[in-house]
């Protein structure tokens, strides 16, 4: 029986074979939406095998092994020097549901940053989307070429030369000619926001080598990186002021107002429009801010101190109770118990900043590189549709089949 292709296993162009660039078909088919996110492997192994990549055994192996060192000794003492070295066995169940308590809301909390991140997360590339597509959407379509901007090497949408009969259109439909310094202004804009992308995750990771070199990426020792991570998306010039305290976000959201001003003053945004525009950039603004207290605000130490400190006298306790019954499956016994509590405790303190790059963390960045994809494209899309076609999207399809079938 034949299967048929699931969404995201074959990667096909859309375009008309005519349309298509052969030097660039290859890199074209290797995307499709949300490409870098919900990228996944094939498992080679069953998860219940893994016991290295994306688990916490490593962080663990050393209590767990402490505690089976401990339950030896003891299961040895109890056998060979004094068999009365030992516990009733009926104070187990009411240590059990005090840890098991402690670490049900432990895990809870922790798991309550991580996907809080992640929703905020999701809020500012929300905002960013929005704020894109209402700018290229309202703002004149460009009359000018020639003017340098991103654009994406896996857009689906072909560059279609523009001629004079584009300005007669836009004067036919009584639109504004947009001058070049405006065009300017708002491809610059519509790269700003993408750049916010980059400047969040690099602000969470604490990442603050663009103040002498802005839009540059660290290494993992902390050193400045050959590669330009989103330099070109930043405006010319542009100084940071992180060594002085102040988010590169924010800086660049001053400008993204600014720009939200020049549009209402030039007729571009009624003020429904930019109101809703200032809503979504706040609301990024707020994600951001709301980002910084899961990164910055740790779980109080009192009651970390008081957790660690009851989780190893629970695990301490366990070989006193059960060696005088079990004999050396004690030993056993009680590592595999560490092993369970302790694995929780390392989970959940993985959780606490979820924002890092280790394989359990959120993969940001796959999802910045997924927005950046998004928005190169819309604005690709606005650079050539041409002035009086009326979207940034339809022109091409009505230009192409204009000549053999006009619209009725």
């Amino acid at each position: 029986m034949h299967r048929m292709p699931s969404l995201f296993s074959k990667r096909v162009s859309l375009l008309p074979r005519s349309l298509r660039n052969d030097k660039r078909e290859r890199r074209r088919q290797t995307t499709y939406p949300l490409a870098n996110s919900s990228r996944k492997k094939d498992r080679r192994w069953p998860l219940v095998l893994r016991f290295w990549k994306g688990s916490i055994h490593g962080t663990i192996l050393f209590p767990v092994t402490m505690h089976s060192i401990l339950a030896a000794f003891i299961v040895y003492v109890n056998q060979h020097i004094n068999s009365d070295f030992n516990l009733p066995s009926s104070i187990i169940p009411s240590l059990s549901i005090v840890v098991g308590l402690m670490l049900v809301f432990r895990n809870q909390t922790a798991y309550s940053r991580f996907w809080n991140g992640r929703c905020h997360l999701n809020t500012v590339t929300t905002a960013v989307r929005c704020l894109s597509r209402q700018i290229l959407v309202l703002v004149p379509a460009p009359t000018f070429s020639g003017l340098q901007s991103i654009n994406s090497t896996d857009s689906l949408i072909p560059r279609l030369p523009r001629d004079s009969t584009n300005v007669d259109k836009a004067s036919a439909l009584g639109e504004t000619a947009l001058l070049p310094t405006d065009q300017a202004k708002t491809i610059e804009t519509v790269k700003i926001l993408i750049a916010m992308l980059y400047t969040i995750k690099n602000h969470l990771r604490a990442e603050w080598g663009v103040a002498l070199s802005p839009g540059t990426s660290l290494t993992a020792d902390g050193q400045e990186a050959n590669t330009d991570e989103y330099k070109d998306l930043l405006p010319l010039g542009l100084k940071g002021y992180e060594h002085r305290g102040l988010g590169l976000t924010l800086e660049l959201a001053c400008f993204v107002e600014k720009y939200i001003q020049l549009g209402v003053r030039k007729e571009w945004f009624h003020n429904g429009a930019s109101g809703t525009m200032l809503s979504h950039l706040n609301a990024l603004t707020s994600a951001y801010g709301s980002m910084e207290v899961i990164r910055l605000v740790p779980i109080p130490v009192a009651h970390l101190i008081h957790h660690k400190q009851t989780l190893a006298l629970f695990c301490g306790i366990l070989p006193f109770a059960m060696a005088s019954e079990m004999d050396w499956w004690c030993v056993p016994l009680v590592a595999f118990v560490s092993f369970t509590l302790y694995g929780i405790e390392g989970i959940a303190a993985t959780y606490e900043d979820p924002f890092g790059v280790a394989k359990i963390d959120i993969n940001m960045d796959d999802i910045v590189e997924d927005t950046r994809r998004e928005v190169e494209v819309l604005l690709t899309a606005w650079e050539t549709q041409g002035p009086g076609n009326g979207g940034i999207f339809r022109p091409r399809v009505g230009e192409q089949s204009s000549a053999c079938s006009p619209l009725t």
